[in-house]
């Protein structure tokens, strides 16, 4: 297995352009799978760089439904024809966040796209195949992170907290490894880890993702973001963990401080091979 990415906050290579969001481009013996899209088409033009062909993905999706993984999948559909993505229900419904300067911010994914054809809506656990299943429902919160809060869903009687139903994430087991895949980890990758466990039995090898612990907002507000309790918590599982996007550099540097060689950090232009 073979997991590039093509685009994140930052990038390892030169001639790779950096956003913020995310976009990663996994290689089975079965599947070629875009997860996630990052914002802007960016990740089309780094594939090229790296040698990716996006255009041979036979599979895709959609983390969850925020701009910085979704906002370019249109660009993907521009360059493949024929892979689905697989998406939470609730992904394209309107989301939202409260930004320093008391505004509210339309974070969602474009509605539109539902009429693509493209899009194939799951809940809960759907297995696709033997490599590949996809699973929601994490309602636990250990260790969650207070920045949650500034994010919100559309509810019937206007804006309130976001639930992060919509978030799913992505199990891939081959030659018998496995590997758990998190675009943000709204609902806390403890909580999404011990789910994952529960599914498949065991722990996964290899878990990639972001991990949710900076704050967007630049200021931590009185926030709890429980990033040493985090990393102290996941050594306790017998996985090599790579993160990315929203963990945010200092949080992944006093991660990387308490975790040593047990976490790396998933750039653009960064390739993980697990065998």
């Amino acid at each position: 297995m073979r997991i590039t990415g093509l685009i994140e906050n930052t990038a390892c290579k030169d001639g790779l352009s950096c956003e913020h969001g995310l976009s990663l481009y996994i290689e089975t013996e079965k599947h070629r799978i875009m997860f996630d899209f990052g914002e802007t088409g960016g990740f089309a033009e780094n594939a090229a760089v790296l040698g990716v062909d996006v255009s041979g993905a036979d599979m895709a999706f959609l983390s969850h439904g925020h701009y910085d993984h979704g906002g370019a999948m249109g660009k993907f559909f521009e360059l493949n024809s024929v892979a689905s993505v697989y998406a939470h229900k609730l992904a394209f419904e309107p989301h939202l966040a409260h930004r320093d300067d008391g505004k509210l911010k339309d974070i969602g994914v474009e509605p539109s796209l539902l009429n693509s054809g493209r899009i194939v809506l799951v809940d809960g656990i759907t297995v696709i195949d033997d490599e590949l299943t996809v699973y929601s429902g994490v309602t636990a919160r250990e260790l969650w992170s207070e920045t949650n809060k500034k994010l919100l869903m559309q509810g019937e009687h206007g804006p309130e907290p976001d639930s992060f139903e919509h978030e799913h994430n992505l199990i891939i087991t081959e030659n018998g490894k496995t590997v758990l895949i998190s675009g943000c980890s709204h609902n806390g990758i403890v909580n999404l880890l011990e789910k994952a466990i529960e599914i498949i039995g065991k722990a996964p090898d290899v878990v990639i993702g972001g991990f949710h612990l900076s704050n967007p907002g630049g200021s931590e507000d009185g926030l709890h973001i429980p990033v040493e309790e985090t990393a102290h918590r996941l050594l306790q599982y017998p996985c090599m963990y790579y993160t990315c996007h929203c963990t945010g550099l200092p949080s992944y540097e006093r991660m990387k401080e308490i975790m040593g060689d047990r976490l790396e950090y998933m750039s653009g232009g960064t390739v993980v091979e697990v065998r």
